[in-house]
């Protein structure tokens, strides 16, 4: 994980974390954050290996809260992201725009 090739993921966490807590107060600016650190990833995927452990764990925690957050955010065109960022999900992602 410290290794400099997984740095922007780090980052991308980070600005995760900070939408998460911002969210509470700042629900636009929170989904902000949150769609920033995703197309961050999706920037990342000739950099990282998406079969990483790391991003593996990361979306087995967090998919359904990132769903949650951004259920009701205007721009459905960020689960077609997160289907390329988190293929195993993809049936989850599916759903949320079908509802569209």
């Amino acid at each position: 994980m410290l290794d400099n090739k997984y740095g922007a993921f780090r980052d991308a966490t980070t600005e995760y974390h900070r939408g998460v807590d911002i969210y509470a107060k700042n629900k636009a600016k929170g989904q902000e954050l949150i769609v920033k650190m995703i197309k961050a990833l999706d920037q990342m995927k000739s950099k990282i290996d998406f079969r990483s452990v790391y991003l593996k764990v990361f979306f087995d925690a967090k998919s359904g809260e990132i769903i949650e957050y951004l259920r009701d955010y205007p721009e459905k065109s960020i689960f077609k992201t997160l289907k390329t960022v988190d293929p195993p999900r993809l049936a989850k992602y599916d759903e949320i725009l079908r509802a569209e």
